[in-house]
C-alpha cells in the first residue's frame, strides 16, 4: 500500500471476466477486464472496493501483499469486498441450528 493505493494482483489460468469497483469517498469508475489464459493484470485502488470474478476457481487473487483462498470453483462466481486496508471483509457464517441433546445410554428414551 502506498499514496496511488493498494497493490492488487489476479492472474487467470482460463478465461475470467473481472470487473473492480471503487467504494466510498474515494470512488471512481469500476474497471472490467476479461483476464485470458496466463494472463495477469496488476493495478492500484485507493479506498474500499468490490472484485467480482466470473469463473472464480481459474483466478488467483493477491489484495496488499495478501493471498485471498476465495475457495469457488471452476465456473462458479465470487464477490469479495475489502475495505481501504486491503482485509476482506467475509460475509458472516450462518449458524447452525442447535442440535436436540443426546441421551445417556443409561437414560430411557422409549416414548412414554
Amino acid at each position: 500500500m502506498n499514496e496511488q493505493g493498494l497493490l492488487v494482483s489476479l492472474r487467470a489460468l482460463d478465461t475470467a471476466d473481472i470487473r473492480i469497483e471503487p467504494q466510498g469517498p474515494e470512488g471512481g469508475q469500476p474497471m472490467i477486464r476479461t483476464l485470458r489464459v496466463s494472463e495477469a493484470w496488476r493495478f492500484r485502488v485507493k479506498g474500499p472496493f468490490t472484485i467480482r470474478l466470473d469463473n472464480a476457481g481459474v483466478v488467483s487473487v493477491e489484495v496488499a501483499g495478501r493471498r485471498i483462498a476465495h475457495g469457488q470453483s471452476v465456473g462458479e462466481s465470487w464477490t469479495g469486498v475489502f475495505d481501504g486496508e486491503g482485509r476482506w471483509l467475509r460475509p458472516a457464517q450462518p449458524e447452525l441450528p442447535e442440535e436436540p441433546p443426546v441421551p445417556d445410554e443409561d437414560e430411557d428414551v422409549t416414548p412414554p
